[in-house]
């Protein structure tokens, strides 16, 4: 038997890791206290389980909203879907700082991205639990026809129809030709201003053009008959729905702004609320 030399202690093996794993925990504490917990998780030197749990669902929420909105302003600008999360975030349609793929609540995963051909994209952190795929995930979404376009476009179909039949656009003397001529021109104007917002750039020059050509042969047949002047407000004293007979209630588009009026009647600023651009109705 050999004697254990009387200056080596015995090493006892559960100290040693036990005071190891102090050490560790002293560092962390101190980068912490010195950087940010969320930061680490960004950067992969923390795991997702150290930091709060309400840091964490806080910290997902968020970078799933910005991903939602960044996936629809993508959509709007090209016309399609990011193919993938990291095209997403390439993108840069959202402060950068927030459009970050890591998913708070689950180490070493992304958060979930799936796009539905038709309907748009769908977004998911795993939640509290850190399972993907049952009820406490945190889910965000982009649709390809916001929730406010529907009833927006079936109130247009019914303002306009009353529009097509008042003295505005219709006059005694017109021909059967010319009362369909006028007719399919706000139809066809309508169509392409509703697809110009999702279409790409080609076939938003050919939209663009059917709105011209639909314009003119209104414009034309208003010229010829000398058709009252369209008024300038929707409501309100001498606006066009009282001059049509119908109540100033009805003069709201589906999210919650007041009609605009025009060659075709009525007009939606759309989502964004403002006049002039790709996202009219």
């Amino acid at each position: 038997m050999i004697p254990t030399p009387s200056n080596t202690a015995p090493v006892n093996t559960a100290q040693a890791f036990t005071a190891a794993r102090r050490q560790r925990g002293a560092i962390l504490l101190m980068l912490l206290s010195l950087i940010g917990a969320g930061f680490l998780v960004t950067a992969g030197i923390l795991s997702s389980e150290v930091m709060p749990r309400d840091e964490r669902l806080a910290m997902a929420t968020e970078r799933v909203d910005a991903l939602s909105r960044a996936a629809t302003e993508a959509y709007r600008a090209t016309g399609a879907w990011p193919a993938d999360l990291p095209s997403l975030v390439a993108a840069g349609t959202a402060p950068s700082h927030h459009l970050l793929s890591a998913d708070p609540c689950r180490a070493g995963f992304d958060i979930g991205y799936t796009i539905t051909p038709g309907v748009g994209v769908s977004l998911r952190s795993a939640g509290a639990d850190g399972r993907a795929g049952n009820a406490d995930d945190i889910l965000g979404s982009a649709a390809v026809q916001s929730p406010g376009r529907a009833p927006t476009r079936n109130r247009l179909s019914l303002l306009r129809s009353a529009f097509l039949l008042s003295g505005y656009m219709d006059d005694p003397a017109m021909t059967p030709g010319e009362r369909a001529a006028m007719r399919d021109a706000v139809r066809d104007w309508s169509l392409a201003r509703r697809a110009y917002v999702f279409a790409d750039s080609a076939g938003q020059a050919t939209l663009q053009s059917q709105m011209n050509a639909a314009e003119t042969t209104i414009t034309n047949l208003r010229t010829t008959y000398a058709l009252p002047a369209i008024p300038s407000n929707a409501t309100g004293a001498g606006g066009l729905l009282q001059n049509l007979g119908l109540p100033d209630s009805l003069g709201a588009d589906g999210f919650g702004t007041t009609f605009e009026t025009g060659l075709t009647g009525f007009v939606s600023r759309g989502a964004d609320g403002v006049a002039g651009t790709d996202d009219d109705q």
